[in-house]
């Protein structure tokens, strides 16, 4: 239990605009969901994904399958914190502007890191359903701490793990669209708190 109270999970927040990857970015983004480190030599390119809001709010954190950093934070990440993890540059566009400086995050450790007797879940089709999360110290003991900064568990990829000294340094810098849950306190109602 050590760890539910170091890693967070980020709940998005208001602007809710989220973001998807354009049609011309379709190699590119392949290599976004692979597993494992990749090379993208391209610019990203993202457009808003439907319900598309009526007046444009951007902030410092968005989605698009994966989390979308500002600079403040993609810097903020660089900074130490990205591990083997990796950050790629990207423009949103929409109405025929551009708006620069987003960096899509992609997340190379995916880990079986749920302690299962102390989660609450369902496991269906090769699926888990999670309603409550406790991660697995004995797991997470084995990895350098340098390796595990951000985390993406293998039971629930939808969610990233940040260890608690980023968020530290997220919460320092203000950003805005964001917060951050402990996974003691995050349970499947945690986004409409």
């Amino acid at each position: 239990m050590k760890y539910d109270d170091i890693y967070y999970i980020a709940i998005k927040t208001p602007p809710r605009a989220i973001f998807a990857f354009a049609d011309e970015c379709e190699e590119e983004t392949d290599e976004i969901y692979a597993f494992g480190p990749v090379e993208i030599k391209n610019t990203l390119t993202m457009e808003l994904a439907k319900p598309i809001p009526r007046k444009l709010a951007l902030s410092d954190y968005h989605e698009a399958g994966q989390p979308v950093f500002s600079k403040k934070m993609a810097d903020i990440v660089k900074d130490g914190f990205l591990g083997i993890n990796q950050l790629f540059y990207a423009e949103l566009v929409h109405k025929g502007i551009t708006y620069p400086d987003f960096y899509v995050f992609k997340p190379n450790i995916e880990l079986e890191i749920m302690h299962k007797g102390r989660s609450s879940f369902t496991y269906e089709s090769e699926m888990y359903f999670v309603d409550k999360l406790s991660l697995d110290e004995n797991k997470l003991d084995k990895m350098e701490k340098e390796q595990r900064w951000i985390i993406e568990p293998k039971e629930e990829p939808g969610h990233i793990l940040y260890h608690e000294e980023l968020v530290e340094k997220f919460r320092e810098a203000e950003v805005t669209g964001v917060r951050f849950v402990k996974v003691s306190n995050w349970n499947t109602g945690s986004a409409f708190d």
